[in-house]
């Protein structure tokens, strides 16, 4: 499968150029002494731009992928049972495996940047970073999730399976007393169900999210909020091209 994207023609995307500068700007103005914290912190936010000029390309121009709506209608019983349910075409599942990979990468991302800005005097970086992150943590477990796809459907199935009574309305699945060690992955309109642990104080229980424009809006927020405040620097005076342009499907 061949997916070809260009942005010759996309506007609303960053200058990869433009932001650079004001990144390298802004933290010569705002890091003090700490040059060995801002020169990671450079090629890390830069590098956050290219993540969010790719997703939005994407989105603004591919169709978002999207399964039929459907309910299963199962009740079972039973020992490491295995339902998985999807109706979506080659390219949508390969659309939104790229989606999944690319917004779990950006949690990634925002964290090691958002620890390095906490040895910054100016914390306007910090803040901003730590209003956001915690709304993207849902992505990153459901990136993580597909990346370690084999712990779930192998030897892990106990650890991350349904075991005893669980009631899914939404997706058609009853799983009853006796069930152990079951499996489900369902992909419905823009929702993935399925059943995790992420943690190993945690116990495993039934996940959803829902994988739309307006899901992944925090992301492109976030990233005219964190351009406002680079363009903010007073070295250099640039006319920068204004937020209010940027990141928009309007």
């Amino acid at each position: 499968m061949c997916l070809k994207i260009s942005t010759k023609n996309i506007s609303g995307i960053v200058n990869k150029y433009e932001i650079s500068n004001a990144i390298h700007w802004w933290l010569s103005e705002n890091c003090g002494d700490k040059d060995e914290i801002s020169r990671q912190i450079k090629p890390l936010l830069s590098f956050f731009y290219s993540y969010v000029n790719t997703l939005f390309t994407v989105l603004k121009t591919q169709p978002l992928p999207k399964a039929k709506s459907s309910k299963l209608g199962i009740e079972s019983n039973a020992k490491y049972a295995i339902y998985i349910n999807s109706f979506l075409s080659p390219y949508d599942f390969f659309s939104l495996r790229g989606i999944l990979a690319l917004v779990g990468d950006l949690y990634f991302l925002l964290k090691e940047i958002r620890k390095l800005t906490k040895e910054l005097d100016n914390q306007n970086l910090f803040e901003l970073l730590d209003k956001y992150l915690p709304n993207l943590k849902e992505f990153r477990y459901t990136r993580n999730y597909f990346a370690h796809f084999d712990e779930r459907i192998g030897k892990g199935r106990g650890i991350h399976g349904v075991t005893g009574k669980l009631d899914l309305p939404e997706i058609g699945i009853r799983f009853r007393e006796d069930a152990l060690n079951c499996f489900y992955l369902i992909l419905t309109g823009d929702k993935i169900y399925y059943h995790d642990k992420q943690r190993f104080e945690q116990k495993p229980t039934q996940k959803s999210i829902s994988l739309n424009k307006e899901s992944l809006q925090d992301i492109f927020t976030l990233a005219r909020n964190l351009y406002d405040l680079m363009i903010s620097h007073s070295i250099h005076p640039t006319d920068y091209k204004s937020s209010k342009l940027l990141f928009s499907f309007e």
